[in-house]
């Protein structure tokens, strides 16, 4: 079994998904495959007290790299003559025989013609039979260096590598196949890429929620739209106690990630496992290390049905990017939550008006305009650095990147609603969050406007 005594952790090899390189490049006292609740049973002691991580992979680039794996003259374990660590490929032969669309019918109609483990599903190596995840951190292999750079890896070389050089074109029957064998991993780890139908069947029928529902509370919002549904909740690790997850999962979601910038091996997030373990929801949240600002058009981090954003938008320079890469994330509903100043702000500095579209930019603001919010923060104890307390901090770190401290702008509920259903949203319902402070837009998906 792979452990690290040196860096406390363990590591789940899930066959065909980089394993040997990492195994190998941390020179971990075991090798081998083994599912999470051999660990649990053989090293009770590690297992709960280690940080124990796995990678999993696109079922289709797999099965696609199983195929051309099997089919290798000599790899890193197996040669076709037989004279390597592990001889023979056990399924060379026949995959020699077959074409790519044929393997994967064996595999759907004949699974125990394939002897290799790396065609086994990837989801019963490090979850329960009820699809509840067991190892602290789950990697995706298309972003596997930013993972492993989060538990303080780095440099992890190329080991075990498929020659894909005459890969098969990939055919409608061919993906539908791969999709019915590997069904539960789509639904756990990549819900983006799953089947509708399949998800349909698997996953309980959520209410049926229309423009027209109306709900008291935004906490009894999210508790209708949960049920079923594959959600995720954007930054704000550092405020744990604002966290929507565990209400999400006591309603009933599918399953929940957590996407902040914060490195996975900082205590931020072992503080965010220990109030979700103390709910009720231990190992249910999969961590995902990722700057939204580094996300690009092409969505590969995945589309989630219903996104919690909260206490950024306002802390970012360009909050309509923030906005286009908050609708790249999301399939149906995004819960956008923000400080807001009402449309007409009075006090004993003067008197600022915010409708018709009105924003103030915070390193901008100087006279009357500055004096009237300096005095709102203060009366109201917002904390909002620059513009409350006498230690204000630089708008640009000394690589010249934008803090995420300060307050970058003011608006109104009104203008920001405005400015999201110009990123492509439609405004569902909107609440007081925060009474006189904040407001959470509930929007859904939409045609870009011109």
């Amino acid at each position: 079994m792979p452990l690290d005594d040196a860096r406390r952790l363990i590591f789940v090899h899930v066959p065909k998904n980089a394993g040997t390189a990492v195994v190998d490049h941390l020179r971990m006292r075991a090798q081998g495959h083994r599912p999470w609740h051999a660990y649990a049973a053989d090293y009770p002691r590690e297992w709960a007290s280690y940080t124990s991580f796995a990678v999993v992979r696109d079922p289709l680039d797999r099965f696609l790299s199983n195929v051309a794996y099997a089919r290798m003259e000599r790899s890193h374990w197996h040669a076709r003559s037989g004279d390597a660590k592990h001889g023979r490929h056990p399924d060379f032969d026949l995959c020699m025989r077959y074409s790519t669309l044929e393997i994967a019918h064996v595999l759907a109609e004949n699974p125990r013609a394939l002897r290799h483990p790396g065609w086994l599903p990837q989801s019963p190596w490090i979850a329960d039979e009820d699809g509840r995840v067991q190892v602290t951190h789950v990697l995706r292999h298309d972003h596997l260096e930013d993972g492993l750079r989060g538990l303080g890896i780095v440099d992890l070389p190329r080991v075990n590598v498929s020659d894909r050089a005459n890969e098969a074109p990939v055919t409608a029957e061919l993906e539908a196949l791969v999709r019915r064998v590997y069904a539960r991993d789509y639904a756990l780890f990549f819900p983006d890429r799953s089947n509708d139908a399949m998800l349909a069947e698997t996953a309980a029928t959520p209410p049926m929620i229309t423009t027209a529902t109306t709900f008291a509370t935004f906490e009894e919002h999210l508790a209708a739209l949960a049920s079923g549904l594959h959600v995720a909740e954007v930054g704000a690790l550092a405020s744990t106690n604002a966290e929507r997850l565990s209400h999400l999962l006591a309603h009933g979601a599918a399953s929940a990630t957590k996407i902040d910038r914060t490195p996975l091996g900082h205590p931020a997030w072992s503080k965010l496992e220990a109030r979700l373990t103390e709910r009720g929801f231990p190992r249910r949240v999969n961590p995902l290390c990722l700057d939204l600002d580094s996300l690009g058009a092409s969505r590969d981090h995945g589309l989630f049905d219903l996104v919690h954003a909260s206490g950024q938008i306002f802390h970012t320079p360009d909050p309509f990017r923030h906005l286009l890469k908050l609708r790249a994330l999301t399939r149906g509903t995004l819960a956008l939550g923000s400080m807001t100043l009402p449309e007409r702000l009075a006090n004993e500095a003067g008197t600022l008006d915010l409708t018709g579209g009105a924003t103030y930019f915070g390193p901008a603001l100087h006279g009357q305009p500055l004096e009237v919010l300096r005095a709102h923060c203060k009366s109201l104890k917002l904390g909002a650095k620059n513009f409350e307390g006498a230690s204000p901090v630089a708008w640009l770190d000394a690589s010249g990147t934008p803090s995420e401290a300060p307050w970058w702008w003011f608006w109104s509920v009104e203008t920001l609603t405005r400015m999201a259903e110009s990123a492509g949203f439609r405004r569902v319902a909107t609440y007081e969050t925060w009474p006189g402070r904040a407001h959470t837009i509930v929007l859904e998906v939409a045609e870009l406007r011109p």
